[in-house]
């Protein structure tokens, strides 16, 4: 077999941990469901939000939590009166860049204008010593549904047990909880007689991302390499691409014409997509592509760590919520997923048992008998 063949069969094997090998054709027909979700919906992004003042925010945002669980309710509260979750408009910046320093250190220029939940870890296991919720606010409706997605972050983590190993066991499954619970707070400013087209903006503008990250980071095409691979044990020249993969390149260079206007998809993205298409009839050239693309940015020789795995995580876990989301949003499935919030880092738990949980069809009492 060709050596770049060799390269790619190694990096799949990376890659193919037990959480993959048991989910496999669920993450599939999730990935699949974004981009159908996407093709269904008017994909164009919007901004034009209804303006809603912070301490309206932070009643409604208390509202929601407290519909889900007090204990939310109880961590924002708290996370609050500690400086542990900044909520923050532009005449409160210079206070913002202190907590900022004293949680983080110095090093968080880059970040203090990006909502998110940012920890201080330690060097060699990667334990939380401090962290922060940061929000900036637009002050719009969209703000809710984030603020929302961010707290599910900083709960599953500062209110439990700090000291557990976050990597990779938190990546695959916490994205999937944020979004989820982001999407019932959609379902909550329903509720308050927001018009249906601001709030399936805010639920489309999700899905365009996830559908984007997915198949221009290359989460579609790994999926299918360690579909194939389990299927022929090894990728060859003549199992590498069929007429499926043809299909799918094609629906993605259609998109090209709506994606490429948008500045968060990286024109490196973009011309892998092209790459492909352009590579669909010579197996070795498509083989390098898809090669170059798992290794990027990666200055190394070791072919262990040539794949972004904490990347393709979290790219995984945003697939999950989405679709999730779709299928299984309502309040008898708020229970498995504050379940899951949980217990996201508890060592009792692999990420299969508690995905299965969410999964199960039986009702919420009868799965929980550990």
């Amino acid at each position: 077999m060709d050596n770049n063949f060799k390269i790619l069969n190694n990096l799949l094997d990376i890659f193919f941990d037990d959480f993959i090998k048991d989910n496999i054709d669920l993450l599939i027909t999730a990935n699949n469901q974004i981009e159908k979700y996407y093709i269904s919906t008017n994909n164009k992004k919007n901004n034009n939000y209804p303006y809603i003042d912070k301490d309206t925010i932070l009643l409604y945002i208390i509202e929601i939590l407290n519909n889900i669980d007090k204990n939310l309710t109880d961590s924002f509260i708290q996370g609050l009166n500690n400086k542990k979750i900044l909520i923050w408009e532009e005449k409160e910046r210079q206070d913002i860049e202190l907590l900022f320093k004293r949680e983080l250190g110095n090093k968080y220029d880059d970040i203090i204008n990006q909502p998110g939940y940012f920890a201080r870890l330690t060097q060699y296991d990667n334990k939380i010593t401090s962290s922060i919720l940061n929000y900036p606010l637009t002050n719009t409706i969209k703000d809710i549904p984030l603020i929302i997605h961010e707290h599910m972050h900083y709960y599953s983590l500062d209110s439990n047990n700090k000291e557990c190993h976050l990597y990779p066991k938190y990546t695959y499954l916490s994205e999937l909880i944020s979004i989820y619970f982001e999407t019932r707070a959609c379902d909550y400013l329903f509720q308050k007689n927001y018009t249906n087209k601001d709030i399936y903006n805010i639920l489309n503008s999700r899905y365009y991302d996830i559908f984007t990250y997915n198949a221009f980071e290359g989460l579609t095409f790994l999926l299918n390499l360690i579909s194939k691979k389990i299927s022929y044990k090894e990728i060859t020249p003549q199992n590498i691409i069929n007429n499926n993969d043809i299909e799918g390149l094609k629906r993605l260079k259609r998109h090209l014409g709506n994606l490429e206007q948008y500045s968060n998809i990286h024109l490196d993205n973009i011309l892998f997509i092209k790459q492909l298409f352009k590579s669909i009839n010579n197996p070795y050239e498509y083989c390098d592509i898809l090669i170059t693309k798992l290794q990027e940015d990666k200055k190394i020789t070791s072919t262990s760590e040539y794949i972004d795995t904490n990347k393709y995580r979290e790219l995984i876990s945003y697939t999950l919520g989405g679709y999730f989301s779709t299928i299984k949003r309502n309040t008898k499935t708020d229970n498995r997923m504050l379940f899951v919030t949980n217990n996201l880092i508890n060592p009792e738990y692999s990420n299969t048992e508690l995905l299965s949980i969410i999964n199960n069809p039986y009702p919420y009492k009868k799965i929980l008998t550990k």
